[in-house]
């Protein structure tokens, strides 16, 4: 589960899989809110956890600017639900 520690604020990403909306969601936020925010992000089913980004949204955040390659889905928790300030959920 993700530090309960910090002062900045906590928003968690929610998407079915965690493996290609979130992920990305994620880490554009984290970017933009800097030290400000904390940003995790998680999945619904259980099909991707502990595997990479789908290759092609690998590629695509690479396009922009955002480095996915070491991200691995997370299923959705009580406790990641908890923690959060603000749920994002995406579709």
């Amino acid at each position: 589960m993700p530090s309960t520690t910090s002062a900045a604020r906590r928003i968690l990403v929610v998407c079915l899989g965690n493996h290609c909306r979130s992920p990305l969601a994620a880490a554009v936020l984290a970017r933009r809110g800097g030290s400000a925010v904390e940003v995790h992000s998680a999945g619904q089913a259980p099909q991707h956890v502990d595997r990479p980004a789908h290759p092609l949204m690998v590629a695509a955040a690479r396009e922009i600017g955002y480095d996915l390659t070491d991200d691995r889905g997370v299923q959705l928790t009580a406790d990641l639900l908890g923690w959060a300030d603000l749920i994002l959920a995406m579709d």
